[in-house]
């Protein structure tokens, strides 16, 4: 048979509100512990509530305070802090959470790995393994050729350039290198190409297929395999004896007489007529002028020629540069 008063046996006492954790219950203090019995027997306590002594103060929520029970100790702690980190709203358990600032340290240094993987993976894209096959070439000029310029094939970056220097024989030697994967036959050759507008040179492998024999890593390409980059210098300096033969004033004056004749003026037809045939009659004297300037083209014209296909992409481009500032002018 139970004891009187007790129904059941002991009862378990209900835990702090999580919401109220700096209030003090009045059973949990001496002064205030039977109250709740009295009432269950039907006794009504008279007066206000006892007051506890002190001033509130807050507990800390992972250790709560228990009451007494029969057959236990008195007083005592009990440890509920994760089931009370569980009710607590996410404001509080921040606050009181001891691991915080271990798991901030872990966020930040997953971030940075990812940060450093994103890079890695830009300046080297992921599936190279990194080896590299090393060559060399002479040309008869690598001028404004850098080290660390691209080496491609196709327009695909496969290397880059490792050394520019100048041999006993007033040659340029480069080195560069090329993907392991990527192996030169004896049917390779080797161009330096325009980059850009700006002047920026890159290394071209070209093959045309007609040898598969692969050479060996180190293998030097003569100049008989390799060809510089247009000079455009001597481009435009072929023409230097024509542009000192004509007379700036006559130009300029045959030109005037153009835009007037195109705006409508058919007074200075017969002026243009004859300044056209003063001019013309001035270069007709000047045959074996004539005859210089087209005897230094050829040397040009020929390379304008095989490549022609490297000409048109730079009208091309200039083309597209030129629209650009057009519409930033707009």
């Amino acid at each position: 048979m139970l004891a009187a008063g007790v129904r059941g046996g002991p009862r378990r006492r209900r835990g702090p509100d999580p919401w109220r954790l700096g209030e003090r219950r009045v059973h949990d203090h001496p002064a205030g512990r039977g109250l709740h019995r009295r009432r269950r027997a039907g006794e009504r306590g008279g007066g206000d509530r006892p007051q506890l002594p002190g001033p509130a103060g807050r507990r800390d929520p992972l250790s709560v305070h228990r009451p007494r029970r029969r057959g236990g100790t008195r007083g005592g702690r009990c440890d509920r802090g994760p089931a009370l980190l569980a009710r607590l709203p996410p404001a509080r358990w921040v606050a009181v959470n001891p691991r915080l600032p271990g798991l901030k340290l872990a966020l930040f240094a997953v971030a940075s790995v990812l940060v450093v993987v994103t890079i890695a993976a830009t300046i080297r894209p992921f599936g190279s393994s990194g080896a590299t096959r090393s060559y060399t070439a002479e040309l008869t000029s690598a001028s404004r050729l850098q080290v660390g310029d691209d080496v491609r094939v196709a327009g695909v970056k496969v290397g880059r350039v490792t050394k520019v220097s100048v041999t006993p024989d007033a040659r340029a030697r480069i080195g560069f290198d090329v993907a392991d994967d990527l192996a030169l036959t004896t049917a390779s050759r080797l161009q330096v190409r325009y980059l850009n507008l700006v002047g920026d040179r890159y290394v071209a492998l070209v093959d045309d297929g007609s040898s598969d024999t692969a050479q060996p890593t180190g293998t030097m390409l003569t100049t008989a395999r390799t060809q510089p980059a247009l000079d455009l210098n001597d481009l435009l300096g072929g023409f230097k004896p024509l542009f000192a033969a004509l007379d700036p004033d006559q130009v300029n004056a045959l030109a005037l007489d153009i835009v007037k004749t195109l705006q409508g003026d058919g007074g200075t037809v017969r002026r243009l007529v004859a300044r056209t045939a003063a001019l013309t009659t001035g270069l007709a004297e000047r045959d074996e002028l004539i005859g210089s300037v087209v005897t230094n083209l050829d040397t040009t014209v020929g390379t304008v020629a095989d490549r022609h296909r490297e000409l048109e992409g730079l009208l091309a481009g200039l083309r597209s540069f030129v629209s650009g500032l057009a519409k930033d002018r707009k």
